[in-house]
């Protein structure tokens, strides 16, 4: 699972975020609400690491940037829908070392593509010394500020704990001796709920409703996943993951949050923090989740990542509240 994955190819380069960033100050938004005030200063307004996000937040402001992250997500879903259709025909129809290797080239020319179709971004001038000291300062400038913490954690969490599913599905079908077919047919339920999620959550939901919907849609994607300890057959797992996949959209409520708790000149390293702990936890995710199912079974495993995640969807609602119009 890739949600945040949700893309394109980082470049090499990283921002950095000046001494200021350490210091908070009280910058109320266009969006200001009590719970999101604490704003970081940078001198970076943008940073390579995520070049489409930084490009997105730049050129999309309020609702239209929710609604561009919502086709970011939606063409997400279905590039993972369709890498599994494509994937399965070419190791059918070449081998599976051809297959990876048409999968190689494939990667080369999306990163041609990346190089040549976005645009230059100007990461503006850094400060003085390490750059990688200056990035750890921002980085803590950025976890050491409230508002911004709980908006990371809120949308790194539940999608670990997901990932922690995803990885498990496999296992889980063979133990239950699903025909072979099912497999992938699994595999696809969550993208395909996420893509379903992202295009009504997005598209049909307005801005105000969207946002209170937050830890309800987180909790969505963690109930299903608790029916997992009962040993679902093939049809009944693929509704719950496809359920599942539908609370993906819970995080469509927290992106206006997040871009206006952060201001422009430090959205660089925000985005690129976003993006870098996403793919940490999701790598963590399945670790914890695969020991844990090598003591309890993969259907417990597969239910406790359930239940991590509507902790996690209980805690949200301890504090979020929609952004005023």
């Amino acid at each position: 699972m890739k949600t945040e994955g949700i893309s394109s190819s980082p470049s090499p380069a990283s921002a950095t975020v000046s001494p200021a960033a350490t210091r908070t100050s009280i910058a109320p938004s266009r969006h200001d609400t009590p719970s999101c005030r604490p704003a970081i200063t940078a001198s970076h307004p943008c940073s390579p690491i995520r070049p489409t996000r930084c490009t997105t937040s730049r050129s999309l402001t309020g609702d239209a940037y929710v609604l561009g992250r919502s086709l970011n997500s939606m063409a997400s879903s279905v590039a993972q829908l369709a890498g599994l259709a494509v994937g399965g025909a070419a190791v059918a129809a070449l081998g599976t070392r051809q297959a990876l290797a048409v999968g190689a080239a494939l990667h080369l020319t999306a990163a041609v593509a990346v190089r040549l179709g976005l645009p230059r971004i100007d990461p503006g001038s850094g400060p003085s010394g390490s750059v990688a000291k200056a990035g750890l300062r921002g980085t803590a400038a950025l976890m050491s500020t409230r508002c911004p913490r709980r908006l990371l954690l809120a949308q790194w969490l539940p999608g670990a704990a997901t990932a922690g599913v995803e990885a498990l599905i496999v296992a889980y079908a063979g133990q239950r001796h699903f025909a072979p077919g099912t497999y992938a047919l699994l595999m696809a339920c969550v993208p395909a709920g996420m893509l379903t999620g992202a295009l009504v959550v997005g598209r049909l939901v307005r801005p105000p409703v969207r946002e209170r919907l937050v830890a309800p849609l987180a909790a969505v994607m963690g109930l299903p996943l608790l029916a997992f300890a009962a040993g679902p057959g093939a049809g009944l797992s693929a509704v719950l993951l496809l359920c599942a996949g539908t609370g993906f959209a819970y995080s469509l409520g927290l992106q206006r949050a997040f871009l206006d708790a952060v201001p422009a000149a430090a959205q660089g390293q925000a985005f690129g923090l976003l993006h870098s702990g996403t793919m940490t936890l999701q790598g963590v995710g399945p670790a914890c989740f695969g020991v844990l199912a090598t003591v309890a079974g993969t259907g417990a495993a597969m239910a406790a990542a359930g239940a991590a995640t509507l902790a996690t969807a209980c805690w949200i609602a301890t504090w979020h509240t929609a952004t005023p119009s």
